[in-house]
């Protein structure tokens, strides 16, 4: 080991704090998380899909265009495939949360929305844990 690596322990915290959508108290609320999860999904699945979209509409006009006057589309047609494989893993990705957040609200949302009932009529709103 060289003697200019010092050991985890000494070295300070990070800084860095992850971005959210999310202010400090709504991530707090329970399935807050899985809201900002489905619209980064639901953002990044929509640009993908627009791109090879737009790619594949240029390749069939690209077909009716005159010698010379094709242009090339923004993506390559695997390109195009890993961009709707991605999409398709985003909405697995999507689907599991949600099912995980729906059984969380079957099962805990009920009891957990009465606690808050309870505290707020208490006067004293704490925030979830």
């Amino acid at each position: 080991m060289s003697a200019d690596i010092q050991p985890k322990a000494a070295l300070p915290a990070s800084v860095h704090q992850p971005f959210s959508v999310l202010s400090d108290k709504a991530r707090q609320i329970p399935t807050a998380e899985f809201v900002a999860l489905t619209l980064d999904l639901a953002l990044g699945m929509q640009t993908c899909l627009e791109i090879v979209h737009a790619a594949n509409f240029q390749r069939i006009y690209n077909e009716e265009a005159e010698a010379g006057e094709e242009i090339a589309p923004a993506i390559s047609e695997y390109e195009a495939e890993v961009l709707l494989r991605f999409s398709i893993a985003a909405a697995k990705l999507l689907h599991e949360s949600a099912d995980g957040s729906i059984t969380w609200l079957n099962n805990d949302g009920p009891e957990w929305l009465e606690r808050k009932v309870a505290r707020s009529k208490g006067g004293k709103m704490k925030s979830h844990q």
